[in-house]
């Protein structure tokens, strides 16, 4: 399992929750500090992290146990569609569609914006593709 890639299907009260969890339950991946992905769940209620939303996407990792074994590893995760029945739908380019063929890149250096997500359905707004598409964590600049 290289990276676990969520559809979220409807965003409602339940799927919001559940995103939220997600957020909070991502560990720094090894390589990252666990100073540069701290922020309470407050503060990102909040808007008072001192942590930009971009460097906290470097924090997208979810310990998952190892079968047959008392040892979990480190797994990258990213949203790649929300479709809901109210609020639109936001999903990465494939690798076909105009955007990512007009840039060059495949369907893998894209993740949706969860927290944009989450701030936009909660304060009545469309999802939409222009604005909560971004480059993934690995193809961001140093």
């Amino acid at each position: 399992m290289d990276e676990i890639r969520l559809a979220i299907l409807g965003f409602g009260s339940a799927n919001r929750a559940l995103a939220r969890m997600l957020l909070e339950k991502s560990e720094p991946s090894s390589s990252s500090s666990s100073s540069s992905c701290s922020s309470s769940p407050d503060d990102r209620k909040n808007n008072n992290s001192t942590t930009p939303r971009r460097n906290r996407r470097n924090c997208r990792n979810l310990r998952v146990p190892i079968a047959n074994s008392n040892t979990t590893r480190l797994v990258p995760w990213k949203v790649v569609c929300i479709i809901t029945r109210s609020h639109g739908r936001v999903c990465i380019p494939l690798s076909s569609s105009s955007l990512s063929s007009s840039i060059g890149e495949d369907d893998e250096s894209y993740e949706i914006d969860l927290e944009g997500a989450l701030e936009r359905v909660e304060s009545g707004q469309l999802l939409d593709d222009t604005s909560l598409v971004i480059p993934s964590q690995e193809h961001l600049p140093a």
